[in-house]
């Protein structure tokens, strides 16, 4: 039988890296042994082994942990026909643990970790956007820290405009919170112009990228871009395989100043 306390101590000495291996483990050794009800069980278990740790651990009720406990007992209160979205091998919910545990920041769909720009990207900028990033790079130099945000898959969710605003907004409350961090970078496949005429309902992702201060650069295709463009369309697939379309990885980097200047205007 497991030691859930000994997974969860192991976890929480583990950096971000180490504790996203440890989970991916646990669930290939785990998911498809047990039956369904035994892995949504050991996950909850895990869950709630998590919160005692970190949430209860202190009479302070910060907004934090105020936070954290609501999401754990939203998991935890799944009865069997919805609580399979709340499992460890749902992505979200991995990132989710993991922010609980201090290991990553959670701001609604997306996670993210303090990184330094890449350099190769602050060149990029300057060259395509030099009237705009000349007076950051000569600032904050070629390699400033800032938020990198990444997006889990979805689980049974829709990467809606409503949804994309909202965790924005929580980022330039972070943002807010730590003027050392100089904005907010990420790259993907559908911030690519190109996209929102294949996929008009994505249309929004690579204009919202590009407006409200974001400075948006292409970077190129490789073959995880290509997978996770053409994983969920037919269109896209189809299109990609008759030579009429590549996805392209597209870098986003938006300075604090200007997504504080759009938060203030929602």
């Amino acid at each position: 039988m497991m030691d859930i306390n000994l997974f969860v101590e192991e976890l929480l000495l583990s950096n971000l890296s180490d504790a996203r291996k440890k989970i991916s483990r646990l669930v290939s050794d785990n998911k498809d042994q047990l039956s369904e009800k035994e892995w949504l069980l050991l996950s909850h278990d895990i869950i709630d082994c998590v919160v005692k740790r970190t949430v209860k651990t202190s009479n302070a009720v910060t907004p934090e942990k105020k936070y954290w406990g609501e999401f754990a007992y939203s998991l935890l209160k799944k009865d069997e026909q919805e609580f399979g979205k709340s499992s460890l091998s749902n992505e979200e919910t991995m990132y989710q643990l993991l922010g609980m545990m201090g290991k990553c920041y959670v701001f609604g769909i997306y996670h993210g970790s303090l990184i330094k720009m890449p350099k190769e990207v602050s060149l990029k900028l300057l060259r395509s956007h030099f009237g705009r990033s000349f007076g950051h790079v000569l600032k904050n130099g070629f390699s400033p820290l800032v938020v990198e945000i990444h997006l889990p898959k979805l689980y049974n969710k829709k990467l809606a405009p409503v949804l994309n605003n909202e965790s924005h907004q929580k980022i330039s409350e972070f943002l807010n919170s730590r003027p050392d961090v100089k904005g907010v970078f990420n790259a993907n496949w559908y911030y690519d112009p190109n996209v929102g005429k294949i996929s008009p309902n994505l249309a929004y992702l690579s204009e919202f990228a590009s407006t409200n201060g974001a400075m948006l650069v292409k970077l190129a295709s490789d073959p995880s871009a290509i997978g996770d463009a053409t994983s969920k369309s037919k269109t896209r697939k189809e299109k990609y395989e008759k030579g009429e379309y590549l996805p392209t990885r597209y870098a986003r980097f938006w300075p604090t100043a200007q997504i504080m200047e759009w938060a203030g205007t929602i």
